[in-house]
């Protein structure tokens, strides 16, 4: 890079800085003219990056229990919509400045939310950090290791709406036709402190905490190890949660199940993932328990839920065929158990590198409740 481009760059990076969220994302890509190829500036010792994936699509939407389904626009159907800024800066030999924000963005509606209440802009994540030759550090509002491992351990990956690992574990209860284990805890977590040691032999190794810091979040710890990556992989993840108070409808709130609603204190989880990639193929397998003890009706009370997740990806023509059966099984303290069974078959076309044609088929089932069926199909496109 000459020194005229570089300069321009710079004082173009100081000006956006001082704009409001939206201009950093916006503003500053557009006006580079780099939003596509995702460099907005690069040297021999610093870079800043803008990426993203936006995809938009039809889908008739049935879960379990629910009547008539409903046919929307939706903007999450393959993975969640978002856009993000990453940047890094070598401060000697051996140690890097690194940090990154991320916003979620519905593209059917033009909001930066993924559709929650008081949502803030950076809501995916917003961090800062070191990284050198003893490893990583960084802190802010983190992805949590374990939600990491859940989308990378299923052949859907990242989407809310058809992976039944992610709508098992992370989507919100009260969305639900069966309460999840870790929906109301998020998929990051604010105030928080990660540090990951050197990858030795193949193996990662990283440890996570937040303080409560006088909210309702509780005090939070995880911990995962990852071993291999091709052609096998494995992870064991674990979080845990003291001291939150969340209270919520375990379902949907027009279900009997889903009320007196639960005010959970107390969370754990441990997950185990694997994946192996025989080029033709590539399998998937997940094994989860979540606990959740608080308060239900004034009376102590709690729940765990046993998630299995097989899954498989297999390349056809040019696309990717994909297919995922999640089972998971509700134990409750107060009443029997429950039962949830979601397969979603899918197949992912690529258009271009960057845009990708998807289509989606899922089936939803709940004890003691009507059958739920979903179909889908959009674009997708990743810079």
């Amino acid at each position: 890079m000459n020194m005229v481009t570089r300069n321009s760059s710079v004082n173009l990076f100081s000006s956006c800085i001082s704009l409001k969220p939206l201009g950093i994302f916006l503003t500053c890509a557009l006006a580079t003219g780099s939003a596509v190829a995702g460099d907005l500036y690069s040297s021999e010792t610093s870079s800043l990056r803008f990426s993203g994936v936006f995809n938009l699509g039809v889908q008739s939407r049935q879960l379990s229990s629910q009547g008539d389904a409903d046919v929307s626009v939706d903007s999450n159907m393959m993975t969640t919509s978002h856009i993000a800024l990453s940047g890094q800066s070598k401060l000697s030999d051996g140690l890097t400045a690194k940090m990154g924000i991320s916003s979620f963005i519905q593209i059917d509606k033009g909001d930066s939310t993924r559709g929650l209440t008081n949502e803030s802009f950076y809501s995916r994540y917003a961090w800062g950090g070191l990284e050198g030759s003893l490893g990583s550090i960084k802190a802010g509002r983190l992805t949590s290791l374990n939600f990491i491992n859940t989308i990378r351990f299923n052949p859907f990956g990242a989407t809310s709406t058809y992976s039944p690992s992610f709508m098992h574990t992370y989507v919100g209860s009260p969305a639900q036709p069966m309460a999840t284990g870790l929906g109301s805890t998020d998929s990051a977590w604010d105030n928080a402190i990660q540090y990951s040691l050197p990858k030795i032999s193949g193996m990662s190794v990283a440890v996570m905490a937040a303080p409560d810091e006088g909210g309702t979040t509780g005090e939070r710890y995880g911990a995962s190890v990852t071993v291999g990556g091709f052609p096998f992989a494995a992870v064991v993840s674990v979080d845990e949660i003291k001291g939150a108070t969340f209270t919520y409808p375990l379902g949907f709130s027009s279900l009997p199940e889903a009320t007196p609603t639960f005010s959970a204190e107390d969370y754990s989880n441990t997950q185990l993932g694997l994946s192996y990639d025989f080029k033709t193929f590539k399998l998937y397998g997940q094994v989860s328990q979540s606990k959740v003890e608080g308060l239900r009706a004034s009376v102590n009370q709690d729940f765990q839920i046993k998630m299995l997740q097989v899954g498989v990806s297999s390349p056809v023509a040019s696309g990717v065929v994909k297919a995922s059966l999640g089972n998971s099984t509700m134990e409750r303290s107060w009443a029997k158990d429950l039962q949830r069974t979601t397969v979603t078959l899918g197949y992912d076309y690529a258009l271009s590198k960057q845009a990708t044609w998807f289509t989606r088929i899922m089936k939803d089932e709940v004890t003691d409740q009507s059958s739920g069926t979903s179909y889908g199909t959009g674009v997708s496109y990743a810079f």
